[in-house]
């Protein structure tokens, strides 16, 4: 790993205020640890009540990464936590603290002397895009990583160009900034500062130009000029130029240019380092996956570590189970898939992901809407549900879908008009319901797209729906 000074050292004097918030920080995390608490964001509430510039007084780790974005970012960080830990590095993560700007605190907190200096010199940590106005004015990573810019949920994000605002005016100028090519939106984040780009190249799966209900690039960032694709991989992320200014993609350092999906294997092309290639395994198959290892490998390569270090850490990685998850029961597939709520790209990309799964298969959809799920009279702006892509299950090969939850008569209402078959559409009247409305019989794979918030009620179904087919095997 390459040796590089502190990021950030402390931000003026350290007084009196600085140490009482260290102090009181550190001990209510120790009382946490010891009550067999994951001591997450509490200790940086107190810290930053204490002193509000606390994180300003802190000495930053010699090599600090931070990883936002609108979706990609905790798998991202989490594989670059997991590459440095294979290779025998330490990294602080804030996996137990947090996103948010005390949880980002407490990580630094738990992670320095009392007199402010860090103990490990090495931290990837996810940042909240909205977070980024209250942490980077304070502190100065050396890389900060995005993975996109989406429209994502309107309550609390609004509009995609409100996202871009807040995280572009916060970056520090001395910050190296890692950005994907393929997003002409997040792309131009922060135009003065030193970048480097990663992107896929032209892959089998493309489309010749964007297929989602909602596409978030309608027209030229820089001149509002019509634009034209030359390929789109997932979302408004492709190779895109305006046919008025000619505003096009800048050329990826980092380029994926081979996926082999069976295999599990893809190949990266360093074009700025020139143009050799290396071999990685997979740890996951979609197109989101496919993005977020190569932003991974991107900045562990930055970073300092070699492609053959990076290419032995994958080697054991996996998406995390709660993001995707795969197993075989009796010659059946069941895969559950994770697809955020309240947000429209999250969930498409999920029905994207089950719609590429092969031969026929039945559709398990559990979202969740938690403020109508806590209380019946209430929700939030329910807009997103029509800007998700249920039209991917207007598929022959989904043969039956089943839908539950407080909100199943509006996604079955989305579907039709969508035009999904009413007829193989079961609607139940609880999540944990949907396991024995499952119609596996003429199916090869039985697919969950759940929220976040739905974890242990799809693993259940899933185990309920495993039991079924085990119990209607042929007896010996």
């Amino acid at each position: 790993m390459t040796s590089q000074t502190a990021a950030r050292p402390n931000n003026g004097t350290r007084g009196p205020r600085f140490y009482m918030g260290m102090l009181a920080g550190k001990a209510l995390a120790a009382g946490l640890r010891l009550a067999h608490r994951n001591a997450g964001q509490m200790p940086g509430v107190l810290a930053c009540a204490a002193d509000p510039e606390f994180m300003s007084r802190l000495t930053l780790p010699a090599q600090t990464l931070m990883v936002t974005g609108s979706n990609g970012k905790t798998t991202t960080t989490n594989l670059i936590d997991d590459i440095f830990t294979a290779t025998g590095h330490a990294p602080v993560d804030n996996r137990a603290g947090g996103n948010i700007n005390t949880g980002i605190a407490s990580t630094l907190l738990k992670n320095s002397k009392v007199n402010g200096k860090p103990r490990n010199q090495l931290a990837v940590m996810e940042i909240d895009e909205r977070s980024c106005k209250l942490v980077l004015p304070q502190i100065t990573p050396n890389y900060l990583l995005c993975t996109n810019l989406y429209r994502d949920q309107f309550v609390r994000s609004a509009h995609v160009g409100y996202v871009f605002d807040i995280v572009s005016r916060s970056i520090p100028k001395d910050t190296h900034l890692i950005l994907n090519a393929d997003d002409m939106i997040s792309g131009r984040l922060a135009p003065g500062n030193e970048r480097t780009y990663f992107g896929i190249a032209h892959l089998p799966m493309d489309t010749p130009a964007p297929d989602s209900v909602v596409s978030d690039l309608n027209a030229c960032p820089q001149c509002g000029g019509r634009l034209e694709y030359d390929w789109c991989h997932m979302g408004h992320l492709g190779k895109v130029r305006c046919t008025n200014c000619g505003c096009t993609n800048p050329q990826p350092d980092f380029e994926l240019v081979d996926a082999d999906l069976e295999a599990r294997s893809c190949v990266v092309r360093e074009n700025a380092g020139g143009g050799a290639e290396s071999t990685y395994p997979l740890v996951g198959t979609s197109m989101a996956d496919l993005y977020n290892e190569l932003a991974a490998i991107t900045a562990a390569r930055l970073m300092g570590l070699l492609p053959a270090q990076i290419a032995c850490a994958l080697k054991g990685a996996r998406v995390v189970s709660s993001r995707y998850d795969e197993t075989t029961v009796c010659g059946k597939r069941l895969v559950n898939v994770m697809a955020k709520s309240e947000s429209g790209m999250p969930v498409s990309n999920a029905l994207l992901t089950i719609q590429r799964q092969p031969g026929p298969k039945t559709v398990v959809v559990l979202p969740n809407d938690v403020h109508k799920e806590q209380d019946p009279t209430t929700t939030e702006f329910t807009g997103w549900i029509y800007e998700a892509d249920y039209g991917r299950l207007a598929d022959p090969l989904v043969k039956h879908i089943v839908i539950g939850g407080q909100r199943a008569y509006d996604f079955a209402l989305r579907m039709y008009l969508e035009g999904v078959d009413p007829s193989i559409v079961t609607i139940v009247d609880s999540f944990d319901d949907a396991a024995d409305a499952v119609d596996f019989s003429d199916v090869d794979s039985v697919c969950w797209a759940r929220d976040f918030y739905c974890t242990e009620i799809s693993q259940r179904s899933v185990e309920r729906v495993a039991e079924r087919i085990r119990a209607a095997q042929p007896q010996a």
